[in-house]
């Protein structure tokens, strides 16, 4: 190998400038839970910084679109006539294809069929 090449060296070999050397400005935190999902984060630059917990938006209800400070680890599958397509419009996508959080929670409890709710306690109940 050509050490003297710097593209041929370890990027651990390679000398880094100062100014090169970058630090991430928010550390994150996330919590997989049973019943619930949090994301949390801190500002590293500053000093007296508080972790504050992200809020998440999630459809509340058919329509609905809320951020909460938890998203429950609920997923429900809905029947394709149960809910006018408009009504699962989420930001970032026109045609979900399953339903997460808080309408997955609400919707389950009427139709447990069609809900997966405590993954993680079944997987552990394999083991």
């Amino acid at each position: 190998m050509d050490h003297s090449n710097p593209s041929h060296q370890n990027p651990s070999q390679q000398s880094q400038s100062p100014d090169a050397t970058q630090h991430a400005r928010f550390s994150v935190g996330i919590d997989l839970g049973t019943t619930h999902c949090v994301l949390s984060y801190i500002d590293t630059t500053d000093e007296n910084a508080r972790v504050q917990v992200m809020p998440i938006s999630q459809l509340t209800a058919p329509g609905t679109v809320e951020a909460r400070e938890q998203l429950g680890s609920f997923l429900y599958q809905p029947h394709e006539h149960e809910m006018n397509p408009a009504s699962r419009v989420l930001p970032w996508s026109s045609e979900p294809t399953a339903l997460v959080g808080a309408i997955a929670r609400n919707l389950g409890a009427k139709t447990p069929i069609r809900l997966i709710a405590s993954a993680k306690s079944c997987f552990a109940m394999v083991a």
